[in-house]
């Protein structure tokens, strides 16, 4: 518990102090006495005081506690998802269905979250609602199903819930995400190109079809926090990280043709459309251009002849005036690129909006924030629908605009999940509870924090403790499990006396098992995270020891691991950043994943020796920048190199 924040569950409620005010408002009159009057206004002066203060207090506890979740007690967690999985795999033995919400009942709730949900409703009972708020006329087109959903009925109240507490958790992330991923410049295209390749670099590709039932769909907070995700879910986090630096991004969809798989959305005889690629609106007034990102190759558009590891973006009118651009994303001729020139005549634009971002709390609480503390917590798709729409050029009278259903359809899936679903879910957070460091180290991975005392770059190196220290976590998580299942079943009085040993030791048993499983899973992400934290470095000695991460820690640690397919990818970044194209070329092979084998495609053909780093150029076709003095645009990374790549060298190898 943060200790900053009041504790306010022994303080007067609110709406007391507002009935006390208003009976001082309406108490007799004393025979005209204008002294009496003067001490009730002066009264009712101090109490509104009182409450403006009170309600100031809370926001700022709540705000600090979001702000600073790495602090959370972890250990509890971990005995709460333990009982949690054997909740559910009792109710799934007897309904085959999870009792209570099952999307909440996935995600374990850190005390500092629930504590910022529980103060933040308080604070709302001072607010009052803005009388110009109305529904947004997309999210009213909702389909029955969809709309019916809690989140949606709930769109007009000030009241937060749990689910919000977890959706405000993620848009402070992706703030503080997008405010040292984006670079050290103020150009929206350089700025939406380094937030695209993070993305791309960090969120592992899950390949997955449309109806694979035992997908997980995420959100992106769990896409950010986990390291993989699908295209879409990779597009989602884009789009927000985006919405964060206040620059207007939508997904663009295409015709669904027979033989291209895909989840389309189709509605009132609109044509059913295929997820294509992020539209990212950048340019002053009526100058603005789209410019493309294709979230499942992990690849701009690219717009000439531009290759490289971050080609410069192609604008969706030049695409349309020049649809061969298209054809450099053929990986050869027997896999060309799915969409063509006649694709581009019927462009949907899919606007996000999630349900907090078109809410009414959202909204107050947005406005309630300014500074490095502002979070972007609301959105108008209508009218940013037009603004993109706008931005299209030649489409404009023939674009559609819809709402992209994706946040919803997650939601829907999510709260009516399988028992196992929701228990694998849980068990994939796990060992970041078991292994504190990895849940600190993941938090501040994620802020940019990297390389001071107990920052990324040190909280990942204790969360890969030697195959010693492994065993002595092994001997002490069984004492302890034995003993708290020796004592619950002593106290139950079931089974017999005789039998508590016997049982104590076949429970204690399979739970350590889990334990050292989450422990070591821990020990490999820390060992992945830690080369990806080396490649924000940017230079040779950061790129040769990320390498050695992904080859030594990961690939040869764990052959065939989770983490097999980023580390191939990652790889081949950093070989082409030393400018190794044939070492690239191995590596983009080994990945396999249809990005990589376009980049193995064009590392192979007539461009290859084009710039390696166009991302620390200004583009040909680069907006002008503001308010921006210097000539050049400042190099993209956020980091002190040289005072972090010391750390790093004296942790590494522990």
């Amino acid at each position: 518990m943060n200790e900053k924040a009041p504790n306010v569950s022994g303080t007067l409620r609110v709406p007391s102090v507002l009935a006390f005010a208003l009976a001082l408002l309406i108490l007799p009159g004393c025979g005209g006495c204008q002294g009496s009057k003067a001490k009730s206004a002066a009264a009712t002066s101090r109490h509104a005081d009182s409450i403006a203060q009170y309600s100031t207090e809370l926001f700022n506890a709540a705000i600090d506690n979001l702000n600073h979740l790495e602090d959370n007690d972890c250990m509890e967690l971990v005995r709460t998802i333990s009982d949690r999985i054997r909740t559910i795999a009792s109710e799934r033995a007897v309904s085959r269905r999870v009792a209570t919400d099952s999307l909440l009942a996935s995600w374990p709730e850190p005390q500092m979250l629930g504590d910022a949900v529980g103060r933040l409703n308080e604070w709302a009972k001072t607010q009052e609602k803005p009388v110009d708020w109305k529904l947004d006329p997309l999210v009213a087109a909702l389909p029955p199903n969809l709309a019916k959903l809690p989140m949606v009925r709930s769109l007009d109240r000030l009241e937060f819930t749990s689910y919000d507490g977890f959706m405000l958790m993620e848009a402070v992330w992706l703030r503080d995400l997008s405010n040292w991923a984006r670079g050290k410049t103020s150009d929206e295209l350089t700025q939406a190109r380094n937030l695209f390749d993070w993305t791309v670099r960090n969120i592992q590709l899950d390949p997955t079809l449309a109806d694979d039932i035992a997908h997980i769909p995420q959100f992106p907070w769990e896409t950010l926090f986990l390291g993989h995700g699908t295209a879409e879910e990779r597009a989602w986090t884009y789009i927000l990280l985006l919405r964060q630096q206040g620059i207007d991004a939508a997904m663009l969809g295409l015709p669904m043709r027979e033989g291209k798989d895909g989840a389309g959305q189709g509605r009132g005889g609109s044509p059913t459309v295929v997820p294509w690629c992020a539209a990212v609106s950048i340019g002053e007034g009526d100058k603005k251009q789209l410019y493309l990102f294709d979230p499942h190759l992990g690849l701009p558009i690219p717009a000439s002849k531009s290759t490289g590891p971050n080609p410069l973006p192609a604008t969706l009118e030049q695409v349309v005036a020049d649809p061969h651009l298209l054809d450099r994303l053929d990986v050869d001729a027997d896999q060309p690129y799915w969409a063509k020139k006649g694709d581009l005549k019927h462009v949907a634009v899919m606007v996000e909006a999630s349900p907090l971002y078109v809410s009414q709390r959202g909204r107050v609480m947005e406005s309630r924030m300014a500074g490095p503390q502002k979070v972007v917590l609301g959105t108008n798709p209508t009218v940013q629908g037009e603004r993109i729409k706008a931005a299209a050029g030649s489409l404009t009278k023939t674009a559609e605009i819809r709402l992209w259903t994706l946040p919803y359809t997650t939601l829907e899936r999510r709260l009516d999940l399988e028992p196992e679903l929701v228990c694998r879910r849980l068990r994939s957070f796990l060992r970041f509870f078991v292994m504190p460091t990895l849940y600190k180290g993941r938090i501040l991975h994620i802020k940019g924090r990297f390389f001071a005392e107990s920052e990324a770059v040190a909280l990942y190196q204790q969360s890969r403790p030697s195959e010693n220290e492994l065993g002595e976590r092994h001997n002490e998580i069984y004492k302890h499990w034995y003993a708290l299942i020796r004592e619950s079943i002593l106290r139950s009085g079931e089974p017999p006396s005789r039998k508590v040993d016997e049982t104590a030791i076949v429970n204690a048993t399979a739970q350590t098992e889990i334990m050292m499983l989450a422990l070591r899973e821990a020990k490999y992400d820390a060992s992945y995270w830690l080369g990806l934290v080396q490649y924000e470095g940017g230079d040779r000695e950061t790129y040769r020891s990320a390498a050695d991460y992904f080859t030594a820690r990961t690939l040869r640690a764990l052959p065939g691991g989770p983490w097999t397919h980023g580390a191939h990818y990652n790889l081949g970044r950093c070989y082409e950043a030393l400018d190794q194209p044939s070492e690239a070329l191995e590596e983009y092979q080994a990945a396999g994943d249809p990005g990589s084998r376009v980049r193995v495609a064009w590392l192979k053909g007539p461009n290859a020796a084009e710039s390696k780093k166009p991302e620390n150029k200004v583009p040909e076709n680069k907006v002008p920048e503001k308010n921006v003095p210097e000539k050049n645009v400042p190099e993209k990374k956020g980091i002190d190199n040289a005072t972090g790549q010391k750390q790093v060298e004296a942790v590494k190898g522990q």
